[in-house]
């Protein structure tokens, strides 16, 4: 697999800058590659039927 753009950056404790860091990325590889292309995002865990939430998340943001 080759890739076409690589950017690292730290990850925000704070769940809205999470977001728009993800967006300002996927803006920067745009420009930077001349493509347009989908993001997919996923999480380990498992949804609890009961509340809806994620349960043996990793990912820690207020």
């Amino acid at each position: 697999m080759t890739n076409f753009f690589r950017h690292r950056q730290a990850t925000p404790r704070d769940y809205h800058q999470t977001i728009e860091l993800i967006a300002s990325l996927v803006d920067l590889a745009e420009k930077e590659t001349g493509q347009t292309g989908t993001v997919g995002m996923g999480i380990p865990g498992s949804i609890s039927p009961y509340t809806g939430v994620v349960k043996k998340r990793q990912l820690h943001l207020a």
